[in-house]
């Protein structure tokens, strides 16, 4: 393949790696891990040369090898574009398309790359040299942006949640494994933005709070309309859930990324949660979601996550589905999808008792289910059917409550379906933080507290349990369980709700006590 000049592989090479870098970004570098920015890199790589074999098979077998520069790079700027796919379709004028047929909006956007495909084609054969010199600048300017972008000294600095010696830390020479006779089974359900039952009939979500805490009753469920979250963000809650202490206060350092939090932590396996799990000699499982998979053994901890055990294609796809989210080739994913991960919520839908038989061994188990609902996308109809995520402009309650009560209904019939009966368990139904339906919200206490507040709690205990203290917020969730399952007795945390920030924000990485 020889080309006019070296400047063509310059092009080439800068229209494949444009999108990592600007990608990259001081908010996205601090939610990934170094193995998943080689996952992302390699999937580009290949996704690169699929591109470079079909231009060079036009070339050769169409154009009679001519215009092999033109069509390269033609093709691989539109490689580029095609990063921007969805973002082009929602524009408001191109959506209004689908409300005469649903595919009027994608062929209308179809059109348009077609027309930036000739011209840009057009202009490289009348005008090669000042065309190449334009995209060289355009490629060096976005390069200078996505670095400048970066800042990776600052972005790098790793807060190690392991060593910092918090207080009212639990004690793992104080934990002990159960008595071996009747053994408890604990199911930590998590319902990522799942709103109290209060709150919910307020909003019109459900028909009332009292139907159904009657329906939770009826299926062996209590309800806790006291519960609270520690913190207005998931890796923070759930963090304070697993660990059972405050990982971040007004005294910790202040930290630079969420490498040391839920779910990244959990590539530990000697994890401060890890090292609890191992006191009280328990199977353990996480079946996680698309925004936080298992991270670990396919046949071990993550053996309900996945369907296909693959570990190097499931970490290829789920690495990059971030990276690839706006663009055409998203919908290759959502392909792929269907075939390698089980959802939480899928899992909840489909999973019968006797898929767990032959796993489960002797031992007692403990499932951390992690799913992504009530949370967008709204992908739910009415009857809790699969369908495309609505792009939601207005009316966004309408949705949610959609995927509220279908997560709450799939619960109880997974319960039914899954839980060995003949074993006592505790099965945890809670939300990892409210929900806030005001994105025009010019306070951001409006905001934090929307979603510290009023967050859905239910349980299901065994009867020795009925005297232990129901906890009222995470930090006490896994002390309730210790003291259940007679595995230690720790003190509970006084229930302190903190302001924490996102990382476009100048605060971010430091925490604010709320006070009454």
């Amino acid at each position: 393949m020889k080309f006019i000049n070296k400047l063509d592989y310059f092009l080439i090479l800068g229209f494949i790696s444009l999108p990592i870098i600007l990608h990259l970004n001081e908010i996205n570098l601090k939610q990934y891990e170094i193995s998943t920015i080689i996952y992302l890199i390699v999937f580009q790589i290949i996704i690169a040369l699929i591109t470079l074999f079909f231009s060079l098979l036009i070339c050769y077998t169409l154009l009679n090898k001519n215009f092999l520069s033109e069509v390269l790079i033609s093709n691989f700027f539109i490689f580029y574009f095609l990063f921007f796919y969805k973002k082009i379709n929602s524009f408001e004028i191109i959506n209004s398309f689908n409300n005469f047929y649903y595919l009027l909006d994608n062929l209308l956007t179809f059109i348009i790359y077609l027309v930036i495909y000739s011209l840009v084609f057009y202009l490289l054969k009348k005008f090669n040299s000042i065309t190449k010199i334009f995209f060289l600048n355009f490629i060096i300017l976005n390069m200078i942006y996505g670095f400048y972008n970066m800042s990776p000294l600052k972005t790098f600095q790793i807060y190690n949640i392991e060593t910092y010696d918090m207080e009212n830390k639990i004690k793992l020479n104080t934990l002990k494994s159960q008595e071996k006779e009747n053994p408890i089974d604990v199911y930590l359900i998590i319902l990522d933005g799942m709103i109290s039952l209060k709150k919910a009939e307020n909003l019109d979500i459900i028909e009332s709070e009292t139907k159904t805490i009657k329906k939770l009753k009826d299926n062996g469920y209590n309800y806790n309309s006291s519960f609270k979250s520690n913190y207005p963000v998931t890796y923070a809650s759930i963090q304070a859930l697993l660990y059972s202490y405050y990982p971040i206060t007004e005294k910790t350092p202040r930290y630079k990324n969420r490498l040391s939090f839920y779910p990244y932590v959990m590539t530990n396996k000697e994890n401060y949660f890890y090292k609890m799990i191992d006191k009280l000699n328990m199977n353990f499982f996480w079946i996680g979601n698309k925004w936080g998979p298992c991270k670990g053994l396919k046949y071990g901890e993550c053996f309900f996550n996945y369907s296909d055990k693959n570990t190097f294609i499931s970490k290829l796809i789920f690495s990059s589905e971030l990276f690839y989210a706006d663009s055409i080739y998203s919908y290759f994913f959502n392909y792929l999808n269907k075939d390698v991960m089980i959802t939480a919520f899928d899992f909840l839908r489909n999973s019968e008792y006797q898929t767990q038989k032959l796993l489960l061994k002797h031992n007692p188990n403990f499932f951390l289910v992690h799913v992504y609902k009530p949370h967008k996308p709204y992908n739910l109809d009415e009857n809790c059917n699969d369908i495309a995520p609505i792009k939601v402009i207005s009316n966004e309650i309408k949705y949610y409550k959609q995927n509220y009560n279908c997560a709450l209904d799939t619960v109880l019939n997974w319960d039914k379906k899954f839980l060995n009966k003949n074993k006592d368990n505790i099965v945890i139904i809670l939300g990892d933080h409210g929900w806030s339906f005001n994105h025009n919200a010019t306070s951001e206490n409006e905001f934090v507290i929307s979603r510290n507040n009023d967050v859905f709690f239910s349980y299901k205990i065994p009867e020795k349990c009925n005297e232990i203290d129901i906890p009222n917020s995470h930090v006490n969730v896994m002390r309730f369980i210790f003291r259940c399952l007679k595995s230690s007795n720790p003190m509970y945390l006084k229930d302190i709700q903190y302001f924490i920030r996102y990382e476009d924000h100048k605060d971010y990485g430091t925490a604010v006590q709320i006070t009454e």
